[in-house]
């Protein structure tokens, strides 16, 4: 009868550690929610870097385009923007009307990109 006792005590007292064990905090929905918070936080700022990077990439690409292209034309237009001249020469207003378009198409790429937010 001892022994049956000794045993069953064994036994309760075994699945009692196994049921405290598997038991979750009493804050356990607090501390995941807390998780979650900080893992969206990382990825908006993940994402947020990755936009900074694209736009620099883009502007960048677009003065390198635009000193490629019309580099020579602009510093010639530079030299001689002390000259009076009557008429507005072609070869300043072609590399305007790029900047122009090429700052009007990110001016739109970025509204949608941020009002889709």
């Amino acid at each position: 009868m001892k022994r049956e006792n000794d045993n069953a005590l064994r036994l309760a007292l075994r699945q009692r550690a196994e049921r405290q064990h598997a038991q979750l905090p009493s804050n356990f929905a607090y501390q995941t929610m807390q998780r979650i918070k900080a893992e969206q936080r990382r990825r908006e700022r993940r994402n947020a870097l990755v936009s900074i990077m694209f736009v620099s990439l883009v502007a960048l690409f677009g003065l390198a385009a635009l000193g490629y292209f019309y580099g020579p034309t602009l510093l010639a237009s530079l030299q001689y923007a002390s000259l009076p001249q009557s008429s507005l020469s072609l070869q300043l207003v072609l590399p305007t009307l790029f900047c122009l378009t090429f700052f009007a198409v990110i001016n739109e790429v970025l509204k949608r990109h941020y009002r889709a937010k």
